[in-house]
């Protein structure tokens, strides 16, 4: 097996299996707001890759493909698709919809080769076509057996379907893209954050001992702020 190949499996895998774990810690800070919890992902995302790309000495790789103002709005696009697909993950885990959230990412390869299919012009071999027709199949039966239609689902695939795509379009590597994403969201979950604050509503740092560190499971239960939609809140 080719190494590239080799790693980019192992990436997947790794991806795919963190991904299905996650819904224990959603679930486990289900009294906080998505729209705090949220916020604080992108926050502390951003400070984590800047000292990640402090460390790899990767500050020129990283600021400079932004004079341009394509590659810069292409960030600015995929960093608004992946903030708004974490946070339908968040709420519909919270929200009792982890069927559906699992569905999405049944269907989110499906949209991947999909879209590969129709604006990269890439062509599947036939034994590929065919573990393409039969992952397809399971996740129709699955979609049937669900009995209504899983818009989360369709949505999260969709969303991080486009969001590859564009991200294959812009001139940046996966670590330096993500701090500029996650830079251009941080000013508006800085806003969020303080208007959770004012409001008085604020999980962070509001209750003692080890819970205050992942945004506190035992918080009170959140407000949204009244921009917000009522349907953020945990069913």
């Amino acid at each position: 097996m080719h190494r590239d190949t080799a790693s980019g499996l192992a990436s997947a895998l790794a991806a795919f299996t963190g991904w299905g774990l996650l819904p224990i810690y959603w679930k486990a800070v289900q009294t906080v707001s998505p729209f705090e919890t949220i916020c604080h992902r992108i926050i502390w995302s951003m400070v984590f890759v800047a000292l990640i790309i402090t460390v790899q000495k990767r500050w020129h790789e990283t600021l400079s493909p932004l004079r341009s103002l394509k590659t810069f709005g292409v960030c600015c696009l995929t960093g608004c698709l992946i903030g708004c697909n974490w946070l339908l993950y968040i709420w519909a885990v919270t929200a009792n919809h982890i069927l559906e959230t699992s569905l999405g990412y049944y269907m989110t390869p499906l949209m991947n080769v999909l879209l590969g299919f129709l604006f990269l012009r890439e062509r599947l071999r036939p034994l590929q076509v065919l573990a393409v027709a039969i992952a397809a199949g399971g996740v129709l039966w699955s979609v049937l057996g669900y009995g209504e239609l899983p818009w989360i689902g369709l949505t999260l695939a969709v969303s991080f379907g486009f969001y590859g795509l564009l991200r294959k379009t812009a001139a940046m590597a996966s670590i330096p893209g993500l701090f500029v994403e996650t830079a251009v969201l941080t000013p508006v979950a800085v806003i969020v954050l303080a208007s959770f604050e004012f409001q008085g509503t604020a999980a962070f740092l509001h209750t003692a001992g080890a819970s205050t560190c992942c945004c506190s499971a035992r918080a009170r239960p959140p407000r949204c702020p009244s921009w917000a939609l009522p349907t953020a809140h945990a069913s």
